[in-house]
């Protein structure tokens, strides 16, 4: 019994170490966070949001990316981003832009992102950009909702779609992570600054979708020691990809846009689904939702590209890039307009 017992042991021990060894052989190492920093002054560009997770900080800041990349960024008292010509028409109609940081414009100044090319560019419009770094689509129809409750319907709604959305739609294990690491290299050690932070994400449900919130305090625990087992970490991260795929991100993220067609067709707003990255699953997504009747434009970017990113400081789309993407929606709109006549 003795000898069994320090046999069953001797198993318990040495088996977990071999696969240890071998996994380093291989070439598996325990989970190490890819080191950034992101620093803003004055502090806390980014607050804490109870229904969209974060949100903009009103004021002027000035941002800095990984010690190096600098920009000036400027929030409205209404949570937005603005520029210089984003002065309020009222004899024009009211374009919304969704998306996250790629829309945002992390990397660049205030004039030269996204919105505020497009409100150069487009006569017939007032442009506002409702976008906001780590948001999905789930914020965006929130969003969406918001603006209609309070009387500020737009009459175009543009939904920028990038592939990693999925993930967020579902708030998956992965993103989770990647979540919160970010927030806390982004607002630091003070919990009190997150503590009233609730992301959104949906579950599909026998073909519905269900809407939650997930406190950043419950957001992501490792398995002890992940941190210094190669082991641990591809036991944790098999076990995330798992999840992640019995979550079905992709009918879900079908879905979500489904039900954003639906909420404009009651209101009397125009939606179009844009591709903004150069990826198969966003190419499939938006064919699936142009097979179901959603307007949709492919600009499928190659933001890995050095010449569309600020690499070596950071992988968001540059001002080249930004530039790219108001060319392709303002030539979508002209041929829309011409299409009506």
């Amino acid at each position: 019994m003795k000898k069994k017992l320090k046999y069953t042991l001797f198993l318990l021990i040495t088996i977990p170490l071999l696969l240890e060894a071998l996994l380093w052989i291989a070439g598996f190492r325990p989970y190490r966070i890819t080191d950034f920093s992101i620093t803003s002054s004055p502090e806390n560009c980014l607050i804490a949001d109870d229904d969209l997770g974060i949100t903009l900080n009103p004021g002027h800041f000035e941002v800095t990316m990984n010690g190096a990349l600098t920009y000036e960024v400027t929030h409205s008292e209404h949570f937005i981003r603005t520029y210089s010509t984003s002065l309020y028409d009222s004899s024009k109609k009211d374009l919304a832009i969704f998306g996250c940081s790629y829309t945002y414009g992390i990397g660049e100044n205030d004039d030269d992102v996204l919105a505020a090319l497009l409100n150069d560019q487009l006569d017939e419009f007032n442009v506002t950009s409702f976008a906001v770094p780590s948001y999905g689509n789930v914020q965006g129809y929130l969003q969406l909702k918001e603006l209609v409750d309070n009387g500020k319907k737009p009459d175009l709604a543009l939904f920028n779609f990038a592939d990693f959305h999925i993930d967020r739609n579902v708030l998956s294990p992965q993103y989770r992570l990647h979540l919160g690491i970010a927030y806390h290299r982004a607002m630091g050690d003070d919990k009190t600054n997150m503590s009233q932070a609730n992301f959104p994400y949906v579950r599909l449900l026998n073909d519905k979708l269900d809407f939650r919130k997930e406190n950043w305090s419950t957001l992501h625990k490792d398995f002890p020691g992940r941190n210094w087992s190669a082991l641990v970490n591809a036991i944790q991260t098999t076990s995330e990809k798992w999840n992640s795929k019995n979550l079905k991100p992709i009918d879900a993220t079908v879905a979500l846009f489904q039900l954003i067609q639906s909420y404009c067709d009651q209101n009397d707003i125009q939606l179009i689904v844009t591709g903004i990255t150069d990826q198969d699953i966003t190419r499939e997504i938006l064919t699936e939702l142009n097979s179901k009747g959603l307007s949709t434009l492919y600009m499928g970017l190659p933001t890995h590209k050095k010449e569309y990113n600020h690499l070596p400081h950071d992988t968001h789309p540059n001002a080249k890039a930004h530039e790219y993407y108001a060319e392709k929606i303002n030539s979508y709109l002209q041929n829309l307009q011409i299409a009506r006549r």
